[in-house]
């Protein structure tokens, strides 16, 4: 019964600021040029989630706004690994910084009005879907944080 519970509660503020916090600082990396190749993948992983929550979410019309930051999400990563196929440091694009920044603010309203059994399952699908499409060249790196599990999807 307090599974139950547990799980039919929405996320709590702090476990949303627990799981922004790293996705805020990861941005401002990217913001600043020196984002490491596993702030990029958080990055990536937070829309990965965002849009699996999307697909059930009772907030509607988020999508228009994620998959535009994961495609700019892209178009860094070639940059970054364009040169040697080594992970160098790039700067964002104007464009790219607002498409990214957008999504951020829709994955945490998001994530305001979602129990934790849907995080759960969204989290759940959004690594499914990125097995399935890596194959053996991508990774899924699970990082603990205090809200949770906040996953990261090298290769992708």
């Amino acid at each position: 019964m307090r599974l139950a519970a547990w799980q039919a509660a929405r996320l709590s503020k702090p476990q949303v600021e627990a799981i922004m916090a790293p996705l805020c600082r990861a941005f401002t990396a990217m913001r600043e040029g020196v984002a490491t190749e596993l702030q990029w993948a958080h990055l990536v992983s937070a829309l990965n989630i965002a849009d699996s929550i999307s697909l059930t979410s009772p907030v509607r019309g988020t999508r228009g706004h994620i998959t535009p930051a994961q495609h700019a999400l892209d178009g860094f990563m070639r940059r970054a690994t364009q040169a040697s196929g080594e992970w160098l440091a790039t700067e964002l694009y104007l464009e790219e910084r607002d498409l990214i920044r957008d999504a951020l603010d829709v994955y945490q309203a998001l994530l305001r009005h979602i129990t934790r059994a849907d995080f759960q399952r969204a989290e759940d699908h959004a690594l499914a879907d990125v097995r399935s499409t890596a194959g053996a060249a991508g990774a899924a790196i699970l990082t603990h944080t205090p809200a949770g599990v906040q996953l990261a999807f090298a290769g992708v």
